[in-house]
């Protein structure tokens, strides 16, 4: 018995550091398998939230462009009024024109029959200055429509250049 006593003795230190040893390895083991877990679960949600911020990304990019046809579109629509508007005007001072110049042609024509009949002199001093002032709006009308054509030309400028056909 105290042989066993004795093997005991001198085994009992090298059982506990082989066990000592033996756990120190199985947990270094088992602390590799859980840091190389969390690297694992780290990395997937890097690439997870990498994902999410690029859909974000690209979401965003969608809405401006969206956003920015949008107003090409806004912007279209407003030279595309404008340049109604001014074909409307210009209409309008045409038919003005036309009929200031036809009423300039016919009070030329009476202002000949008039003196042809002997008219006082004050008359034709009237029908002169009413002359005048007719040739004055048609002047002005003229000029209008002169501005009008210009503008319209800037505003189909302007439309070819914000991509309109």
């Amino acid at each position: 018995m105290s042989c066993i006593v004795q093997l005991a003795t001198i085994l009992s230190p090298i059982i506990a550091v082989l066990l000592a040893w033996w756990t120190v390895r199985s947990s270094a083991k088992d602390t590799a398998k859980k840091i190389a877990a969390l690297e694992d679960s780290t990395a997937q949600q890097i690439a997870a939230l990498n994902e999410s911020t690029s859909k974000q990304i690209a979401a965003l990019e969608e809405n401006t462009k969206k956003q920015v046809e949008s107003v090409k579109e806004l912007t279209r629509i407003q030279i595309k009024t404008a340049i109604l508007q001014a074909n409307t005007d210009m209409k309008k001072l045409t038919a003005q024109h036309k009929q200031l110049t036809q009423r300039v042609y016919e009070e030329s024509q009476q202002s000949v029959f008039g003196n042809q009949y002997g008219e006082p002199f004050n008359t034709m001093r009237q029908e002169k200055n009413r002359q005048r002032d007719m040739m004055d709006e048609q002047d002005l009308a003229l000029n209008q429509l002169k501005e009008l054509h210009s503008l319209t030309a800037q505003l189909n400028e302007l439309y070819k250049e914000v991509g309109g056909k």
